[in-house]
């Protein structure tokens, strides 16, 4: 009788085992290279850790991946993951370090998060940042009566320029004489964050009149929302809902779509439907409009600023944003007496 049972496990074991491996047969193997801000910045990389991590947790993919500290190890670690064999490398940093290595690597499929990139290769996913950005800056500008708005940048590169520039026209839309006043922190540790250097910032553009800050800055973000709460101002936070943050001092969030997109494209992996390709994603959100609302920040956004909102889209819709996702004219490089104030703030420590 005990002969019969135990070989009853054995069978039990042995059935159970191919089962498991079956599924990790069937399963996407994924490489990710998360942006320098690192997986959890509160923001578009925590963003499409979600997607990642949703699917693992369905059993559905098993993946590996790399926070970059710097640009070089943004290569490098695209490098390695792409000689390990996986399925699929998903990056989600600028398009300018992955070029090469999809050249190098072709037989592996690549995921863009962010940008565009023609490559037989890579899907990439192109959101729509500056009209996302163009409904946050028409919001920002409708609060701020005296017209002074403020941008807080993580990392000063071609994604937040972009961004910045939607922001400004939006505003813009609102109100043409309004004044931006722009930084960034550009922390020797973008994953790291840099707090104090956010703090210093915040206070100093609010000490200038600024009402409003678009917070596009990481988790940096947490550092914002304590001296707007601290300040009885206001900031916008980005590609999450952080409305949470700081109740009734983040005026609402700009929405990319990215945990979908993301979802759908190791969906299409999985399904082996996978295209390469410029895929472009249009903003989420409220309405599709590229900001959110929720029961934190509903009475902040009354049905008459949303309605503002819809006739500045609208507008842009019928001409008026050509050139929006190209960097914005007033980048520092304005005469005096223009409508840009880009900060005087030192330079942080390398």
């Amino acid at each position: 009788m005990k002969r019969v049972f135990w070989t009853l496990i054995g069978l039990l074991l042995l059935l159970t085992s191919c089962d498991e491996n079956a599924g990790v047969e069937d399963r996407l193997s994924v490489g990710v290279v998360y942006g320098l801000s690192g997986s959890a910045d509160k923001s578009f990389n925590e963003a499409v850790k979600f997607a990642v991590t949703g699917l693992a947790a369905e059993q559905r993919l098993v993946y590996e991946w790399r926070e970059p500290r710097d640009i070089d190890e943004m290569e490098s670690f695209t490098r390695e993951l792409a000689s390990d064999e996986h399925d699929v490398v998903l990056f989600a940093g600028d398009p300018a370090y992955l070029e090469p290595v999809v050249t190098d690597y072709p037989e592996v499929d690549f995921i863009l998060v962010g940008g565009e990139l023609e490559a037989p290769n890579v899907r990439a996913l192109s959101f729509q940042s500056g009209r996302a950005a163009a409904a946050v800056g028409a919001v920002a500008a409708l609060e701020a009566r005296g017209g002074q708005l403020g941008f807080i940048g993580g990392f000063d590169d071609r994604d937040a320029r972009r961004v910045l520039s939607g922001f400004q026209q939006g505003a813009r839309l609102v109100n043409p004489e309004v004044v931006f006043h722009i930084d960034f922190i550009n922390s020797a540790d973008p994953a790291a964050g840099d707090p104090q250097r956010a703090r210093e910032l915040a206070e100093r553009q609010y000490e200038r009149g600024v009402e409003v800050i678009f917070a596009y800055c990481g988790r940096d973000i947490e550092t914002l929302a304590t001296v707007a709460a601290e300040r009885d101002a206001f900031i916008i936070g980005s590609d999450l809902n952080q409305n949470w943050l700081e109740k009734g001092h983040v005026l609402t969030s700009m929405m990319r779509d990215v945990s979908e997109a993301v979802g759908e494209s190791l969906d299409a992996a999985l399904n082996g439907s996978f295209t390469p390709g410029l895929v472009r994603i249009p903003p989420g959100g409220e309405d599709g409009l590229g900001y959110f609302v929720d029961e934190t920040n509903r009475e902040l956004l009354p049905p008459e600023t949303r309605e503002t909102i819809e006739r500045v889209l609208r507008s842009m819709d019928q001409g008026i944003d050509e050139g929006m996702d190209s960097t914005p004219q007033n980048d520092g490089t304005t005469p005096p007496g223009s409508d840009t104030v880009e900060s005087t703030a030192e330079a942080p420590p390398a």
